[in-house]
């Protein structure tokens, strides 16, 4: 076996008789291609691909078969998109063609002059072969990119605000490109890991980006943590000065501070609009995928997105520009994560993990007022100090064990409840027992309830292999009482389970210490749930929801720890839970609203291809909103509800003792949630 190949080493090709293994060393996935002619291996240039590749490789060959799932799109010679392919033989006639691949790694293959017939031997999507067969020996470059899901390096940097400000532009070295086509998380990667240390290291592999863009900002760690992420996604310098300002080198500069807009708010307004703008501009780039509200925001810009493309970053910046951000407002998704963080360098290591996230960044002000802020429109509040209900805990343990966390299959998900009372655990039961149809397999025989547990009892349910722990017990400096007496949270070291929820951890000082050695995300209830609050959460949580949109669904305050973006359950297709509201305006007309949630798998920049009450074929971004009026019969939505057990409605109770019925979707469809009559058997 040898290694092959003259690019990066986030890739890396082996070859053994007549196979291709093609290894993402940064994100772990790997593709095997079957093809004769290997012998005649060569490395190859990077820069004979339209697309950004880590790592490339030519070689003559009359055959390809790629033994795993894979998504496979055609494109000419020009990166224009062909369309895909079927179990049907597709015949293409002699010409130049990419073969783009989407698997655990990101595929490209340049056909050079060759006619070829492909097709599955399966379905589409499918784990069947894909065979590609050439009518005569034909030369093709083969490209790979690494999903860069992980840290590619770790940066030293010494306490002080000129320290950290020689480093930060860095963290732009693990962007692909600065196009608008960055906007997709595939083309971002995860910036390197930044660590105290007693002098600068920046490993020699790693380069700055040379966009033309140039950040001033103050010499104080507060104004370098807010203007962080606009500079790893403008790939800028950065230097410290008097006045903040966006420096373009057409000679332009932008104030990045106003008399009636602080440096916090100028950053997450030019940041977002700018991304925003650049998901519009890219509709036609390397994916044409059809947004619904491309025409309703394209009509009011000063420009046609599409000329925008081929300008350098500085020219494309002058455009956006001109763009009143109330123009946009409107249309901007959700922001992932609104981060606020100390003074001081303390909080300097979490910059990578909340430059991938995107993430707003402010410093040292009232969290809660901040939330409040017209210009805040996030998913998440999180803050690096005790936090408050509704915000979730910050740390870097948390990011540090996300970077190694595998998402489960839903048929593997399992689930403990350990109660201090049997009244409690019955009832539990007892809704799992008698759920909906749509439920029955997401839990079934994957849940352990105990009531009054022993301290040998609870040991053993920390070291399990669940993926949710929830614990009714009352937690007090690190002790959990037991019926026979306390188990000592600081003595757990095995491999703990990924969410954890409590009660009454106000500080969330126990969770924490369960952070420490490797607790991947924690819920802290401001009192006890009711069982069919425990009920929806762990059946939301096995549906693939993230734990911070599972924690904001349930009428319990609480305090959240860690990772809560992350799916602890992925669909086999990689789906993404739908979620909707129904507003009535007449007995079968509603205003329907829907959008999805960020996850771990779907971040910003993402898309997803629309629910059935959209136009055909027309994709989402997530974090946007979507309305429209539908005409919807009872029968329609049960039937919805019946068949998609990840579907949720915002006004239709995630459980009912009994299966749906056409009279409950019509009064819940017609009243608020709260409004909906009491079910006794939650109240037994």
């Amino acid at each position: 076996m040898n290694d092959t190949g003259a690019g990066s080493d986030r890739v890396t090709f082996s070859i053994s008789d007549s196979t291709v293994t093609i290894k993402d060393t940064l994100g772990g996935g790997s593709l095997q291609v079957d093809a004769d002619g290997l012998s005649t291996v060569q490395p190859a240039l990077t820069d004979r691909f339209l697309f950004p590749v880590d790592n490339a490789i030519s070689f003559e060959t009359e055959k390809l078969t790629f033994q795993s799932q894979t998504t496979i799109r055609l494109r000419d010679e020009y990166g224009d998109d062909l369309g895909s392919f079927s179990t049907t033989p597709r015949d293409l006639s002699r010409g130049t063609y990419c073969l783009d691949i989407t698997a655990d790694i990101k595929i490209y293959i340049r056909v050079c002059d060759g006619a070829f017939s492909a097709a599955f031997a399966g379905g589409y999507h499918s784990d069947t072969e894909f065979t590609v067969t050439f009518d005569t020996s034909t030369n093709i470059v083969l490209g790979a990119r690494s999903n860069h899901t992980l840290p590619e390096a770790t940066i030293t940097v010494p306490d002080s605000p000129e320290s950290l400000a020689r480093v930060l532009p860095y963290l732009g070295s693990s962007i692909k490109e600065f196009s608008p086509e960055r906007s997709w998380p595939s083309l971002r990667g995860h910036p390197p890991q930044i660590e105290h240390g007693s002098e600068i290291y920046i490993p020699e592999h790693l380069s700055k980006p040379d966009t033309g863009i140039r950040v001033t900002v103050k010499p104080s760690y507060a104004d370098l943590y807010r203007v962080t992420p606009l500079v790893y996604y403008f790939g800028a310098d950065l230097e410290l000065g008097d006045e903040p300002a966006l420096h373009l080198d057409l000679g332009y500069a932008e104030p990045l501070e106003t008399p009636t807009h602080s440096l916090t708010e100028t950053v997450n307004r030019l940041l977002s609009s700018c991304f925003y703008l650049d998901t519009i501009t890219r509709i036609g780039g390397y994916y044409s995928l059809p947004r619904q509200e491309y025409e309703y925001v394209a009509e009011k810009l000063p420009f046609y997105p599409e000329n925008l493309s081929e300008l350098t970053l500085s020219e494309q910046l002058m455009e956006y520009l001109e763009v009143p951000f109330d123009t946009l407002e409107p249309y901007l998704p959700k922001w992932p994560l609104s981060a606020t963080l100390r003074e001081g360098p303390d909080d300097m290591e979490l910059l990578p993990y909340l430059c991938n996230d995107l993430a707003n960044i402010r410093v040292g002000q009232n969290l809660d007022a901040y939330t409040s802020s017209k210009y805040n429109k996030s998913s998440i509040h999180g803050t690096t100090v005790s936090p408050a209900t509704g915000k979730t805990l910050l740390t870097t343990d948390s990011y540090r064990t996300g970077l190694s966390y595998t998402a489960v299959d839903p048929s593997e998900f399992s689930a403990v409840f350990v109660f201090t009372d049997t009244h409690r655990a019955e009832t539990l039961e007892q809704l799992f027992s008698t759920a909906p149809n749509r439920f029955s397999a997401l839990l079934d025989n994957r849940r352990t309830i105990i009531t009054a547990p022993t301290v040998a009892q609870l040991q053993r349910v920390f070291q399990s292999d669940a993926d949710l722990i929830y614990i009714d017990h009352p937690i007090s400096d690190g002790l959990v009482r037991c019926s026979d007496g306390t188990v000592d949270l600081s003595s757990i070291t095995s491999e703990l389970p990924s969410v954890i929820s409590v009660v009454n951890d106000t500080d969330l000082q126990n969770l924490r210490q369960l952070n420490h050695v490797g607790l991947l995300c924690g819920m802290s209830f401001n009192r006890h749930p009711d069982v069919v609050d425990l009920f929806s959460m762990s059946v939301l949580i096995a549906a693939g929801i993230s734990v911070s949109q599972v924690a904001s669904s349930i009428p319990v305050s609480s305090q959240l720890i860690g990772a809560t973006t992350q799916q602890i359950v992925l669909q086999p297709d990689g789906r993404v839970p739908a979620e909707f509201d129904l507003s009535p305006i007449t007995d079968d007309l509603f205003e329907l609203t829907t959008t999805s949630s960020f996850t771990n798998h779907h971040p910003i920049g993402s898309v997803k291809i629309f629910d059935q009450f959209f136009e055909e074929g027309s994709f989402q971004l997530m974090g946007t909103i979507a309305s429209k009026t539908v005409a919807l019969s009872n029968e329609e939505i049960l039937h919805i509800l019946s068949e998609s057990p990840t579907s949720t409605f915002a006004n239709i109770p995630i459980y009912y003792p009994y299966d749906l019925s056409v009279e409950f979707i019509e009064h819940a469809t017609h009243f608020k949630q709260n409004d909906i009559p009491s079910l006794d058997i939650l109240h037994e």
